[in-house]
């Protein structure tokens, strides 16, 4: 792949084995002739800098020549005179069919390497890293590197960016290791090696942005991109990030459409990048200045100086450290949304793409890019949403989905100083709402335009949706219902989400005949042939059902009725025999729907069936399948199922299922939430005659499983084991407060068994946990003091008065 590349000496072809060390080569000479193409400008270091800041500057600029169009024609590496007393027609020939060989012969080593890393495993092709990209390009030139920058020949140039794109992105769970270290050992950690390749890696591409042919200058956006994705900035040297945004945001101007939407997916990749590093945020947040020359200098540029600006006017350094005051906006932003504008013809596909760039920014930027400028991005995607063209239509949706998501996170957040106020919020909608966003739910041709209007008044929230007049929140609602028997499933889908969020609103969930109406479509919904519709429909069943109980604690609410509470719970149980994705929420469901049965409405036939398929349910689903979110959440419902005080557990058939179960769980289950649960449910029942002749065997269940809470199979489950000894601790208090005189005769044997490791445990519970959390460890130790122990046996007092240190930390 480096044959006959000029200033790269040839090597005898010799094996290479996995290593994370580089394979020693022939340091790179670097060329000192002038060739063609346009180049970088030269920065001249400054007098006043140091020497360290001196050398960043010179290894930023260092750039390795590349052929320009005519020179590559003619094989620019091999230059050769004209005239007759040098070289025949005849020579001049036979020297280009070598070079045109030699090219070929560089893309076929190239092609071959793509399909041995395609091919080889990942973690194995992995290992020979070290072999195909340098830790320092100045030190060797047998690398991918030299490919990308020295080959002469496009062709070699794209096979060898496609061969590094496979690389990296095949590579990125080993590159977030990527580290940068300035202590100076005798061993140098593997990860800060990797650092260095990455790092030397963006130097590389960077040089390569200055390439002149579109079609390699695009697979070098395409192999920035994806090092942009798999690289850790926040453990690399500082400035990295920087410079990627310094040397791309010159192409979202580009003459070329293919190139601006290139550049902008570099800029969403710096966007999505996480952690969020300073240096970033500082270099999205300047301000565009007005940076045009005087008319004078204008007239004095040759054409040649003007296109060479084109390609090399790279912002400086000075300008990367200002930010943007108050009232300006943001370099990035007032590129997007001037290309969103009227005023310029711009392409279909950049349009997209800067509606992608401003969605990406309401993840990590949203306070510092969105909010000050929610009225100019309202104005402008309203614009969009009005647009002929369907596909940016859609996006425009999709980013007000986005924003609204993060409008209703950041004013949810208990912070005094919110960065954006509900008048904010209510500004940005009703721009939408009163014209564009309704045609979009109203479109005919296009489903997908209106599944994204659904998903957009879901995304409304309910600190916007009260601020709303009466009307407008009357013409959201009356928009979505028609949806909810559209032909498309995902319309469908979307509207049966959309209207199981607004069911949670406080002024929706007041009115019981809305509550009505979205029970009976979440119903019919969840009978849709369509398993995405199904799936949306139990999710959104578990949303009514919060909404109920909440309704349920409210004296003043009007309860749901009977019949459409008993037809909730039969598609529930119904759900809970479909996928695992179904059953995930129709489990959470059921818990809260059989918290709503009263005293007077179990006492018919039809409930208590439903009640008791609606318990055997979710103890099939925690004790089956290997889902280990429908066992979380079957746990949980069994739960809030035995909390409900009108439950008849006394009178459950398969109490022996229900108790053997959550006991299997919490002693031997690998995963640890599912236990957390299980021993959560079993602290649920209020009343000591709930337990019957199970009180002894859940209390030694526990002790039990107390003790298993050390062995740890999964290293993966360590950060959830002083959750599991905290709940198990929990349950064991709870148990406490209920123990009658004659359970200490019965207790006596096992508890002395684990008495060392309860107490141990309970004392560093009773120090972790919050007042708040460990009161019912509290409510034990009154309930233990307030037992009368005049009448007991000699070992029964001395199990009183242990149980009594176990609880009083002394």
């Amino acid at each position: 792949m480096l044959y006959s590349i000029k200033g790269v000496s040839f090597e005898k072809p010799q094996r290479v084995g996995a290593s994370v060390l580089n394979v020693p080569g022939t340091p790179l000479v670097l060329p000192k002739e002038k060739k063609g193409g346009k180049i970088a400008k030269q920065r001249k270091p400054r007098n006043n800098k140091k020497d360290a800041k001196k050398q960043e500057d010179d290894d930023e600029d260092f750039y390795f020549p590349i052929a320009s169009d005519a020179e590559d024609a003619s094989v620019s590496s091999r230059k050769f005179k004209t005239s007759d007393s040098d070289f025949s027609d005849s020579e001049h020939g036979r020297m280009a069919r070598v070079g045109t060989a030699q090219d070929k012969v560089r893309q076929a080593a190239l092609q071959l390497l793509l399909q041995i890393v395609k091919m080889t495993d990942k973690a194995t092709i992995f290992g020979y890293w070290s072999s195909l990209i340098p830790d320092d390009m100045l030190v060797s030139a047998n690398n991918l590197s030299t490919c990308i920058l020295k080959d002469p020949s496009p062709k070699g140039r794209m096979a060898a960016l496609h061969v590094l794109l496979t690389l990296i992105t095949r590579s990125k769970l080993y590159l977030v290791q990527a580290e940068t270290s300035k202590k100076y050992t005798a061993y140098t950690p593997f990860s800060v090696i990797l650092g260095a390749m990455v790092t030397d890696l963006h130097r590389c591409l960077s040089l390569a942005l200055n390439e002149n042919y579109v079609t390699v200058l695009l697979q070098v956006f395409k192999c920035l991109a994806a090092l942009v994705q798999a690289s850790p900035y926040h453990k690399l040297m500082p400035g990295i990030a920087r410079k990627v945004i310094r040397n791309v945001k010159v192409y979202i101007n580009h003459r070329d459409a293919a190139v601006q939407v290139a550049a902008l997916i570099v800029l969403e990749c710096i966007l999505g990048s996480e952690p969020v590093v300073p240096e970033t945020k500082i270099a999205l947040l300047r301000h565009r200045e007005g940076n045009k020359l005087p008319a004078l200098d204008q007239k004095d540029l040759s054409c040649n100086d003007l296109q060479e600006e084109e390609f090399v006017d790279f912002s400086s350094d000075e300008e990367d450290t200002t930010t943007s005051s108050y009232q300006e906006m943001p370099w990035l932003l007032e590129s997007c949304l001037s290309n969103l504008g009227v005023q310029v013809a711009v392409s279909s596909p950049v349009k997209v793409q800067s509606l992608r760039v401003i969605s990406a920014m309401t993840r990590n930027y949203f306070s510092c890019l969105i909010v000050p400028f929610l009225g100019q991005i309202a104005r402008v995607l309203d614009l969009c949403l009005n647009d002929s063209y369907m596909d940016l239509r859609l996006h425009a949706g999709r980013t007000i989905d986005f924003i609204g998501q993060s409008l209703n996170q950041h004013l949810d957040a208990e912070d005094d100083n919110k960065c954006v106020t509900p008048e904010q919020g209510l500004i940005f909608w009703q721009i939408l709402i009163n014209n564009s966003l309704t045609a979009l739910l109203q479109s005919q041709h296009h489903s997908v335009l209106r599944a994204v209007g659904c998903d957009c008044l879901a995304s409304i929230g309910p600190h916007i949706f009260e601020r709303f007049t009466r009307d407008k929140q009357i013409l959201i609602i009356t928009l979505l219902f028609p949806c909810s028997r559209d032909d498309d499933n995902n319309v469908r889908a979307a509207t049966v989400r959309a209207l199981a969020i607004s069911v949670l609103y406080p002024s929706l969930r007041d009115d019981p005949g809305f509550v009505v109406d979205v029970a009976l479509v979440i119903r019919r919904m969840l009978e849709d042939s369509s398993m995405v519709v199904r799936i949306k429909a139990s999710w959104s069943l578990g949303n009514l059902s919060d909404a109920l109980v909440l309704n349920k604690e409210d004296s003043n609410k009007e309860e749901i009725p009977d019949h459409v509470l008993l037809q909730l719970l039969q598609i529930a149980i119904q759900a809970s025999k479909d996928n695992d994705k179904i059953k995930v929420n129709a489990v959470r469901a059921l818990g809260n729907l059989l918290q709503l049965v009263n005293g007077e409405t179990i006492k018919q036939d039809d409930f208590k069936v439903a009640v008791e398929e609606g318990v055997d349910a979710v103890i099939r689903c925690c004790t089956t399948g290997t889902n280990m979110k429908l066992r979380w959440n079957s746990c949980y419902a069994v739960g809030r199922a035995l909390k409900l005080a009108k439950f008849p557990i006394n009178d459950y058939i398969r109490k022996d299922s229900l108790f053997c179960s959550l006991a299997d769980l919490i002693l031997s289950f690998p995963n640890f939430k599912v236990r957390i649960n299980a021993a959560l449910a079993l602290s649920c029942i209020n009343t000591r005659e709930g337990y019957q002749n199970y009180f002894v065997f859940v209390w030694e269940s526990l002790l039990k499983a107390l003790e298993n809470t050390q062995n740890i199979e999964d290293f993966s489950e360590y950060n959830h084991q002083d959750h599991l000894v905290d709940q198990i601790c929990l349950t064991l208090g709870h148990l406490t407060t209920l123990l009658r005189p004659e359970d200490f005769a019965l207790i006596n044997s096992s508890t002395y068994l684990y008495l060392d490791l309860l107490q141990h445990q309970m004392h560093k519970v009773l120090d972790r946990l919050l007042p708040e959390r460990s009161a019912v460890l509290l409510s034990a130790a009154t309930h233990l003091r307030y037992m009368h122990v005049e009448s007991y046996t000699s070992e029964q007092r001395q199990l009183y008065l242990d149980l009594l240190k176990v609880y009083t930390n002394e």
